[in-house]
């Protein structure tokens, strides 16, 4: 017998080890069924809570650098609770980063269909970026006659529009 082809000591260890689940694999596959990096992790719903508050302070207390950090470890854990996008998309929108927080915006918007205020936040966030156009195609839906929005997302909405209308006016493009 050919020594190269007579079975080793490794050879079986190798096969029982290709046998075995790839444990990246197998996460990902919890997570494209829904799981969340949080819950392979064994993150409680206390510490969820606790990174949260400290998230919300330094939000609060204007540290919106380190508060946007702090909401964008919560959204990387659950990337289903609303309030850790919400947090993260805030935060980004008062430091000034308008760009990270419109597509923050977005997914918050995606996590609640029927809730329009993302979609004002990410408004405000296409104004900062002189995207006048696509803010006002948004908000006008939000309006016009017959418009299903909670009253004050209407009168925000109404605002904003009138501001554009006016930069509008002003660069001539009405």
């Amino acid at each position: 017998m050919n020594p190269s082809l007579a079975p080793s000591e490794n050879t079986s260890s190798a096969a029982a080890e290709s046998l075995a689940p790839d444990p990246v694999i197998e996460a990902a596959r919890f997570m494209l069924q829904g799981g969340t990096l949080g819950q392979l992790r064994g993150v409680t719903p206390q510490q969820y809570e606790a990174l949260y508050r400290i998230g919300y302070d330094y939000y609060q207390a204007g540290r919106c650098r380190l508060a946007s950090q702090m909401f964008s470890l919560l959204f990387s854990l659950d990337p289903y609770e609303k309030r850790y996008a919400k947090g993260m998309a805030s935060s980004l929108q008062r430091e000034g980063r308008f760009e990270q927080a419109l597509a923050c915006w977005g997914a918050t918007s995606l996590l609640d269909l029927d809730d329009s205020v993302p979609v004002l936040h990410a408004c405000e966030c296409l104004m900062e970026l002189g995207r006048l156009d696509e803010a006002l195609e948004s908000l006008e839906p939000m309006v016009a006659p017959g418009a299903t929005e909670p009253p004050p997302v209407i009168e925000r909405a109404r605002v904003l529009v009138e501001r554009i209308r006016r930069q509008q006016a002003r660069k001539g493009t009405a």
